[in-house]
This record gives structure tokens, sequence and C-alpha cells, in this order.
């Protein structure tokens, strides 16, 4: 039993450590950059959006939290009589439009070491708190027999759900962190 639990936060590990590796052995991870942004922008979309439309406050709320990371900011115009997907579209673009702008004057190699660099402490970072979250899962589960639940079935279960938003974060803090970082040249 106790080797079932291990292969639960084994797979996690095997996703993290590849997607970790995947950055380390690439020159430029530019493309993996712009993927977590648009899972960003879809992830926050997902939270505010029913069947596919959001309602005034939702788009208020978007737009604001948006607007935080823009520089080019939206308004409702943007977003008026428009579906979800549409105005994911339309947020993706102005977040890589911002992003692109900010690193257009900075030699590529110092970009690439940029990118690398905040990826790599936000991948760590959020893997370390979710294999403590995961040992203390981990500790209580058995107590869940009592209410007639399989203990293994439902560490799988929220284990899963836990990897997912711990996926979601690490997608949104890289976003968030690239898009506020300032990039800098030493100078020699």
């Amino acid at each position: 039993t106790l080797l079932e639990y291990d292969n639960v936060i084994n797979e996690q590990r095997e996703i993290i450590y590849e997607k970790r590796n995947l950055i380390l052995d690439q020159e430029s991870i530019h493309e993996l950059v712009l993927e977590s942004f648009h899972n960003f922008v879809e992830d926050n979309l997902y939270e505010h959006t029913k069947d596919g439309n959001f309602n005034e406050c939702d788009k208020n709320e978007i737009i604001e939290y948006f607007n935080g990371l823009l520089s080019t900011p939206l308004t409702e115009d943007d977003l008026n009589n428009r579906e979800a997907r549409e105005a994911e579209e339309i947020i993706y673009t102005r977040l890589v439009d911002s992003y692109e702008e900010k690193i257009k004057d900075v030699p590529e190699e110092v970009t690439n070491e940029f990118e690398k660099a905040i990826t790599l402490r936000v991948i760590d970072t959020y893997w370390m708190e979710h294999i403590n979250t995961m040992s203390h899962l981990r500790e209580g589960i058995h107590l869940r027999s009592y209410a007639q639940n399989n203990p293994l079935r439902e560490y799988k279960n929220e284990g899963y759900v836990l990897f997912d938003e711990l996926l979601s974060k690490i997608d949104a803090q890289t976003t968030t962190y690239l898009l506020k970082a300032e990039v800098r040249q030493n100078s020699e």
C-alpha cells in the first residue's frame, strides 16, 4: 500500500522534472513562456465564465486584474459582446505584446537566461510547497476510511486536483513575474 501512495507523488515528480529538464536543455524557452501566458489567461477566464460568457461584474474583475500586468490597458469595449474565446485571444495578444515590448532592447542571451531563471525558480518554489502539501494529505488520509471511503482513491483524487492547481500556479506566477520584473543587463 505504501508503494501505491508513493507512485502518486512519483508520477507527479516525473512530470515536474521533465518540465525542468526541458527548460535546462533548451537554448531558448520563449515558446514555453508564451504557452504559460496562454494557460494563465485561459485559467483566469475559465474562472469567470459560464457557458462561454461572463457577466458585467466578472468582466470588470478581468479588466482590473489584467490591467495590472499590461502596458496597454484593456477597456470594456475590448470585451463587450465577445465570447470567452475571443476575449482570451485579445488578452493573450496584449500580454505577449507587453512582454515583447519589454524585452525588445535586451540581448537574446540575456532574455533567455532571464526566462529560464524566473521559470525554474517558480517551479522549484511551488514544487517544494506541493511536496509538503502532499505529505500532510498523506498523514491524515487514513481517517477517510472511517467515512467508508477508500483512502488510496481519495489520496489519488485529491493529489490530482492539487497537482492541477500546482501547474496553474506555476503558469500564473511565471507570467506575473516575467511581466512585472525589470530586465537589466550587467555592464562589465
